[in-house]
């Protein structure tokens, strides 16, 4: 579809769906942040349509930027892709199928819009530049960008890279972009979520417009009125259309022929040929000839030729003739022929001319420096040539076709230019310089340039990618280091350093500004399959923190500090539990922590020992009976043998809760007082202890228990 039927398309479209009312007040409501964005009604409109969706809070977040996956998911609800049918096995390593984009992707690679970076990778959390999004969309528009570039009007219309500039001059033909403040396009900045909204919302419209055809105008004849007596032709019938008129709409002459001639001959020519020409012959000629004629001819032409022609014609036609013809033809033939053919060829100083050894995939180069040509405009080529014969001679059929190098500057020079990618080795041209009269310099020997390329490959210059909803945090107690841990695939790169930035929003705009991140504080590398190990952070009160994580690889290149690579902790910080004793039991802590009994029977002395592992300060000790009860004659020692009182003694009896003293580890023994064994079966003894007692330095520790069993072992 070319230009005009999209541009007539958009329009049929327009004026055909005027009148219907939009449910975007009732979507405007979900967002509270898109008020004040220049895209809002590209927004609601692609919200309404199911097509993006907010960030969560009732925000849509227009500046933050877009990721690559998440473009991927608006452009295949956009063409309407078949997401349902897609490989069992994912394209790409880091998009797989537990990704909510997942099938979004692999439709439009299937689809040929959107290819990785290469590496087996869709670089899914990496931002989509201004450039790209453009190109991705115009190629998915279906047109053919020719190459306008150079009617861009951008300021920085030369930064837009080459592979970019036809599809920007075709989407800003089509009405895709209109540029950013100050005449700017910024091609290369990172496309934020409300242009590609806006972008999207207008793509949708031309797409919409190429698959549906503009509609025909539809003429009405209205029927022919009666014929009058009065003058005027008013029975001539009019064609009435009930559409707009849209341009391409050529086919549209070929119905009114028809119902317009037939309805006009019948009323129109009777009545008027008849009075016209009767009246209109007979009054004017005869009057006329008469009068006129004869009285101007008799007075005039007898005074005027006898004065006039006698005094003029003798001082005229003396002084003129002379003096002009006599200098003209002498000074012009003379100059013209002197500057004869030029023969003479620019001279090349093979010397001056150096190659650029670029990287394995990239296109090498040769330039020449100052005064490496003699004349400016020059075009200059250089021949590969292969001496067979090696004698030193360019001789016949040893020079291959002509590379063109470009056209020499006015200081002789000659910009780089690119002579293919050549594998490594050693290689020598001839270089010549053709002026504008065709003079071409020597094919010889002595303007032979020989160079060598090594072929070095590429460096890495891709930064690892971080996934910062795989690392989590670890809140410590109180006095102990915080940690941050990541998942497996937290870093796509085995052996990256990767570091953490505390930041502060201070003007709340959800970006990281310029002296808003803390110092960096390196948390290890990461593993074979991307995971991290955990790692300290610091003893962080309890609060919200926001960190930036970044991963560098070997070559020094480290991920983005920006908005995306932050993660959210949120830090209780609870104080420590009392740490416990691995020594406890019957009879003195050394025995079993399982004793049994007689069902029913009478016991003179029950022996249980729990022992700390910390220094107590005002402790505060609890244990618990299952099946029997403390009493005031029973005891309990930490200082000193003591009776129980009733105050310590609660739960119907079961539990017992006392406070002992400052020590250092120690001994905390128990002797119940002629107890009566319970029916048979399993009960337990439980203990617990704080060591700062109301202190909140320490909680009760994790409970511990032994085991009193009423019955007989098997």
């Amino acid at each position: 579809m070319n230009k005009q039927q999209i541009a007539r398309s958009l329009l049929a479209i327009t004026l055909l769906t005027a009148p219907l009312a939009s449910p975007k007040a009732n979507a405007a409501a979900l967002f509270s942040d898109i008020n004040n964005s220049y895209a809002k009604e590209a927004i609601l409109e692609l919200l309404d349509k199911g097509i993006i969706s907010g960030i969560g809070d009732n925000r849509f977040d227009p500046a933050g930027q877009l990721k690559r996956q998440d473009f991927a998911v608006i452009l295949a609800k956009a063409l309407s892709l078949d997401t349902t049918t897609v490989p069992s096995v994912p394209t790409f390593t880091d998009v797989p199928k537990s990704s909510y984009a997942y099938n979004a992707v692999e439709a439009v690679y299937q689809a040929g819009w959107i290819n990785g970076p290469g590496n087996g990778r869709f670089a899914a959390g990496s931002p989509l530049s201004r450039q790209d999004m453009i190109v991705i969309f115009v190629r998915a528009l279906g047109i053919e960008a020719s190459d306008k570039s150079s009617f861009l009007p951008f300021a920085d219309s030369a930064k837009i890279a080459d592979y970019a500039k036809a599809s920007v001059a075709a989407a800003l033909e089509y009405g895709l972009i209109q540029g950013e403040g100050g005449n700017l396009f910024n091609p290369a900045a990172n496309a934020d979520r409300q242009s590609v909204a806006l972008v999207a919302s207008k793509f949708i419209k031309v797409k919409e417009a190429a698959a549906t055809p503009a509609p025909q105008a539809t003429p009405t004849v209205t029927a022919t009125p009666a014929v009058t007596a009065s003058p005027q032709p008013a029975a001539t019938p009019s064609t009435v259309y009930t559409s707009v008129y849209y341009p391409e709409q050529t086919a549209t002459p070929s119905p009114e022929p028809t119902p317009v001639p037939t309805p006009e001959p019948t009323p129109v020519p009777t009545p008027e040929p008849t009075p016209v020409p009767t009246p209109e012959p007979t009054p004017v000629p005869t009057p006329e000839p008469t009068p006129v004629p004869t009285p101007e001819p008799t007075p005039v032409p007898t005074p005027e030729p006898t004065p006039v022609p006698t005094p003029e014609p003798t001082p005229v036609p003396t002084p003129e003739p002379t003096p002009v013809p006599t200098p003209e033809p002498t000074p012009v033939p003379t100059p013209e022929p002197t500057p004869t053919p030029d023969t003479t060829a620019p001279e090349v100083d093979a010397a001056k001319f150096a190659a650029v050894d670029n990287y394995n995939g990239t296109l090498d180069q040769l330039y020449g420096a100052e005064s490496a040509v003699s004349e400016e405009g020059a075009v200059v080529q250089a021949y590969p040539w292969n001496d067979f014969n090696e004698n030193g001679l360019v001789d016949a059929e040893e020079l291959y076709t002509a590379m063109p190098l470009g056209v020499s500057l006015a200081d002789g020079s000659v910009p780089a230019a690119d002579i293919g990618d050549l594998s490594a080795g050693y290689y020598t041209v001839v270089i010549t310089a053709t002026d504008s009269e065709g003079n071409e310099s020597a094919k010889d020997a002595e303007h032979a340039f020989s160079f060598s390329l090594t072929k070095n490959e590429a460096p890495d210059i891709t930064a690892p990618e971080v996934d910062v909803l795989k690392f989590t945090a670890v809140d410590n107690y109180n006095g102990t280091q915080d940690q941050l841990t990541g998942a497996a695939a937290a870093i796509s790169e085995q052996g990256a350093e990767v570091k953490v930035y505390s930041w502060n929003d201070v003007n709340e705009n959800s970006q990281v500004d310029e002296g808003e991140l803390g110092a960096a504080l390196s948390v290890g590398t990461s593993a074979e399959d991307g995971s991290v190990a955990a790692a300290n952070i610091g003893d962080l009160p309890a609060g919200n923190y926001h960190f930036v994580i970044t991963a560098t690889d070997a070559s020094g290149n480290e991920s983005a500090k920006d908005a995306e690579q932050a993660i959210e902790i949120i830090l209780q910080k609870s104080a420590a539990p009392t740490l416990p004793s691995l020594i406890y039991g019957f009879d003195g802590g050394g025995g079993s922590k399982t004793k049994y009994f007689t069902p029913g029977s009478t016991a003179s002395t029950i022996r249980f020992d729990f022992f700390s592992s910390e220094k107590f300060t005002n402790a505060i000790i609890e244990v618990t009976l299952e099946g029997l009860t403390f009493s005031t004659s029973d005891y309990y020692n930490i200082s000193g043998w003591v009776h129980p009182t009733a105050e310590q003694i609660s739960n119907d009896g079961h539990t017992l809760t006392f406070t002992g003293s400052a020590s250092g580890t120690s001994d905390i023994s128990f002797e119940l007082q002629s107890k009566k064994i319970p029916a048979a079966g399993t009960y337990l003894i439980k203990y617990r202890a704080d060591a700062d007692g109301t202190g909140t330095a320490r909680v009760f520790s994790e409970e511990q228990y032994i085991t009193l069993i009423s019955g007989s072992p098997n």
